[in-house]
């Protein structure tokens, strides 16, 4: 199992909060329903108090025990778009 770090934004950021209105459509989602959820996924690690984008990640998986709908699915996703991966998080 790996280990999770949940980093919070110290004020509204505009250009985070545009990016939303650029999403991609969930291409995982069963086609015979609407279109209900937009995804980006991006990895990173902190190294030396640093954060370190992985530029080549964006396979999701969920277990099936978490995830009915799609656990235990490999999805790839479009990566989070650079002037969000720059943000300074603080």
């Amino acid at each position: 199992m790996q280990n999770y770090n949940l980093l919070k934004l110290q004020d509204k950021n505009e250009e985070i909060v545009n990016s939303f209105n650029y999403l991609p459509d969930d291409a995982y989602l069963n086609k015979t329903e609407a279109i209900y959820r937009k995804r980006r996924y991006s990895t990173a690690q902190i190294q030396n108090g640093e954060l370190i984008w992985n530029n080549n990640s964006s396979t999701f998986m969920q277990s099936s025990q978490i995830n009915a709908y799609l656990g235990d699915v490999n999805c790839s996703y479009e990566q989070i778009v650079p002037e969000v991966l720059w943000v300074p998080i603080y």
